[in-house]
């Protein structure tokens, strides 16, 4: 288990946030700010292990991935370049976070990107396949 006051983070996580294991960090609590919910969130899809060449490619409907992920991230805060992993079906998946855009409040003006933001199941959620060419998003 994790002792009182210890934080425990997998490799994914610290790979991402570039912390050595046994590494002392200094964490406070974040509270998200007003508006912080996303409007979308473009998501690359692949492989957590590199599959072999002569593997054969997957095909993974949008919509099955799509149900599986708004359940299982619903009011996370994301972050560009983040890496996660989502077990679907079986298959060990590898998620990299590479577009945030705000709820569009429908004042006209352009969408702006942002670096951050609380991913909600009323996030609009745009699916892309990774560089293997080994798993096709339907």
């Amino acid at each position: 288990g994790v002792a009182p006051g210890d934080i425990a983070l997998g490799k994914v996580h610290r790979e991402w946030a570039r912390i050595g294991m046994g590494t002392p960090v200094f964490v406070k609590q974040f509270v998200p700010p007003p508006a912080f919910d996303l409007g979308s969130c473009k998501v690359e899809i692949d492989h957590f292990i590199k599959p072999a060449a002569s593997d054969s490619r997957i095909e993974i409907k949008d919509e099955d991935i799509e149900a599986v992920f708004s359940q299982r991230f619903d009011k996370q805060v994301l972050s560009n370049s983040q890496v996660l992993v989502l077990d679907f079906e079986g298959k060990t998946l590898k998620l990299t976070i590479v577009g945030l855009a705000p709820v569009d409040i429908g004042d006209g003006k352009a969408q702006s990107k942002v670096p951050s933001g609380m991913f909600t199941t009323m996030s609009e959620l745009d699916l892309q396949n990774g560089p293997s060419g080994k798993l096709h998003i339907l």
